[in-house]
């Protein structure tokens, strides 16, 4: 069996939770790692 990633985010209820900038950044960054692929969007 191979090892893979798992990442979890819990935004809230609110819809506009999931369109808050640092949300987004956070996702970006979860995708790219679980990708192997991380970029560097820390500021």
């Amino acid at each position: 069996m191979s090892r893979g990633h798992l990442s979890h985010s819990a935004p809230g209820h609110e819809a506009k939770t999931c369109r808050d900038p640092p949300h987004l950044q956070m996702i970006d960054g979860a995708i790219g790692w679980a990708a192997g692929t991380p970029r560097d969007t820390c500021e």
